[in-house]
């Protein structure tokens, strides 16, 4: 494991879901900690070796976001606490540049 913490999972009507948000050698893995019922739970990895590169989102109701360039063109974007926020671009540049040798 590279760097763990929490992500911000979903918002809106039915308030804010947070859980695990974790950077290894070769996943990028995030999920729902406890489910909000009726709904399914929210997870997902990206492999690290599908990773281009990670960066600040643009400001979006005054907040910046971790965006993640996928090397197939697409885009994930994931809400952290912002005071963290270089540390998990230079975590996932960390693991990118590890898969990459």
């Amino acid at each position: 494991m590279i760097f763990e913490g929490t992500a911000i999972l979903r918002g809106g009507l039915f308030g804010v879901n947070v859980g695990p948000l974790i950077v290894t050698n070769h996943r990028i893995i995030w999920y729902e900690s406890s489910v909000s019922r009726p709904f399914k739970p929210i997870y997902g990895e990206i492999r690290v070796s599908n990773v281009a590169s990670a960066d600040k989102s643009t400001e979006f109701f005054g907040g910046k976001d971790l965006r993640i360039h996928l090397k197939s063109g697409k885009v994930k974007i994931l809400a952290t606490n912002s005071g963290t926020l270089d540390e998990w671009i230079q975590a996932i540049t960390l693991a990118v540049g590890q898969s990459n040798s």
